[in-house]
């Protein structure tokens, strides 16, 4: 597989599309997965499209470093490119997205979710129905004597529902107790989540090829090979 950085050409506007696509063939009729560039395809029709590859590595990371120098919050702004996205790899904070970006998305909610467009009068109407009454997610309340349903999501240990999930190092040491705080014990320790995953499906440390696991996430499954999640009933 190898790792390409492209550039997408309208002919008939002269508009472009910068992405990285991983591929066996540079040459296949990948076009990119921006809603712009989608919407542009659909409007002009592919035949009006020309693709242009700009570097080819075996290396995922090279390939994004060459799109985050490309694709910057400069070239986002020109009104000749379909980008949305700052180019690069990684995590997008909340005030990272440009201009563009939050109009392109304020535009799609219009379209697509009711409730951005509805009313407050009819929010509160809503809200009001509800009142009073146990939520859909039945497993965390518990009805009491008084004939009240009571949230018991927070109680924790003494919640009959909440899974306690302990985490093993390869010595088979208990190293954390996750009393319903799986994930966020991940979170918090910056623990692989796709491999703990993976080991409380079987209850046993998971037998992972390092070479299929994405380069800057190798060094840190490599320091938990061997640990290994596991529920057990109390």
């Amino acid at each position: 597989m190898k790792y390409c950085v492209y550039k997408i050409i309208n002919l008939i506007n002269n508009k472009i599309y910068i992405g990285v696509h991983k591929t066996k063939n540079i040459n296949d009729n990948y076009i990119g997965s921006g809603s712009l560039i989608k919407q542009a395809v659909k409007k002009y029709g592919i035949e009006n499209f020309k693709k242009k590859i700009l570097f080819v590595s075996q290396f995922e990371c090279q390939a994004y470093k060459l799109e985050k120098l490309l694709v910057t919050e400069e070239f986002i702004k020109r009104d000749d490119t379909y980008n949305l996205k700052l180019g690069g790899i990684g995590g997008r904070h909340k005030n990272s997205y440009t201009d563009k970006e939050k109009s392109e998305k304020s535009d799609y909610l219009k379209k697509n979710n009711p409730s951005f467009t509805m009313t407050n009068e009819t929010k509160l109407k809503m809200s009001k129905s509800k009142q009073g009454k146990p939520s859909n997610a039945k497993g965390n309340f518990k009805k009491q004597n008084d004939g009240k349903w009571e949230n018991t999501a927070h109680i924790g240990e003494n919640n009959p529902r909440a899974k306690i999930i302990y985490i093993f190092n390869q010595y088979n040491d208990i190293i954390y107790k996750c009393n319903g705080s799986f994930y966020k014990t991940l979170e918090e320790n910056n623990m692989p989540m796709s491999y703990f995953r993976k080991t409380l499906i079987n209850g046993e440390a998971a037998d992972i090829n390092l070479n299929y696991v994405r380069k800057i996430n190798r060094e840190l499954v490599k320091m938990y090979q061997g640990w290994y999640a596991k529920e057990i009933k109390e």
